[in-house]
């Protein structure tokens, strides 16, 4: 992570092109984006491509930029100055969000349209972490036998942690809880060989009887292997944006999420924009922390 602070006292801009520039703030909040499903008919817990597509371009035009929740985590946000980061992370593997077409990614599911909207616009950079859980494991062969999941990490996206079976965790017990966590660690393991899952998204965002059964554990399948996995990063379901990765309240424990539908965007859009003290801005150096007095 950073080490060396740097404190911001003021900046000498001055100019119509500079009115709505953003002091550097690497002590502000950042959105961590929730999907759904991707796919026809906007609901709930479903956003359509034309939605999907149109976030993108609302979050490049008020400057934010894609990077992965690993990123947060390690304090590595590197990215130009007066830009902000923004995660995408996406629940329960649908085929919306990773869909295979003709041997390339579907240009309607999230990885294609992120890549797509990325070619015009490399700045925008790629990101977003797909947890994933036994649902995901139906269609993840390519017709020539290698991964799909291989496929989304080679490509620059993360791979993330939804259990198994999607259950209620607090319902379960130590050994159950770590079967759930392990055989999923375990499936990924066998299509990208040394992957290391470093986040779980909780299901219902619901926490285990005790939070530390989540985090780390270990697991021994029915053939006697023994599978250990360990997170730094828990997800909730929900709440609002979270603190910044160099700020004492942030709890990588205790990660909060904001729901990705139009109502809520529309909502932190607002928030941030009257209260743009809040929001993290990078300084375009990554080797210190832009802090304002």
């Amino acid at each position: 992570m950073k080490s060396t602070i740097l404190f911001i006292l003021s900046l000498s801009l001055s100019g119509p092109a500079m009115a709505d520039a953003l002091a550097p703030n690497e002590m502000g909040k950042i959105m961590i984006l929730e999907y759904h499903q991707i796919g026809p008919k906007e609901g709930e817990w479903r956003r359509t491509p034309e939605n999907f597509k149109q976030d993108l371009k609302d979050l490049y035009d008020q400057g934010y930029r894609l990077v992965n929740l690993n990123q947060v985590l390690d304090g590595e946000i590197d990215l130009p100055a007066g830009t902000t980061p923004v995660v995408m992370t996406f629940d329960d593997g649908s085929s919306g969000h990773f869909r295979k077409k003709d041997g390339k990614w579907d240009p309607e599911s999230a990885v294609g349209m992120i890549l797509d909207f990325n070619k015009n616009h490399p700045e925008m950079g790629v990101g977003g972490t797909f947890y994933i859980n036994a649902l995901s494991s139906k269609s993840l062969t390519n017709p020539d036998g290698s991964s799909v999941l291989a496929d989304l990490v080679k490509d620059g996206f993360e791979i993330g942690n939804h259990t198994w079976s999607h259950p209620k965790l607090k319902k379960l017990s130590q050994k159950e809880v770590a079967m759930e966590y392990g055989k999923l660690q375990d499936f990924v393991q066998k299509h990208v060989p040394g992957y290391k899952i470093r986040t779980t998204a909780l299901p219902f965002g619901i926490y285990p009887k005790e939070v530390s059964w989540a985090a780390q554990g270990e697991w021994t399948s029915p053939s006697g292997k023994r599978v250990s996995y360990s997170h730094d990063g828990l997800l909730e379901v929900g709440a609002g944006p979270a603190p910044s990765p160099f700020s004492e309240s942030f709890d990588p424990m205790h990660i909060p999420r904001i729901q990705a539908r139009t109502s809520e965007l529309q909502k932190f859009y607002s928030y941030f924009q009257k209260n743009p003290d809040l929001r993290y801005v990078s300084d375009g150096n990554p080797a210190v922390v832009a802090k304002p007095k």
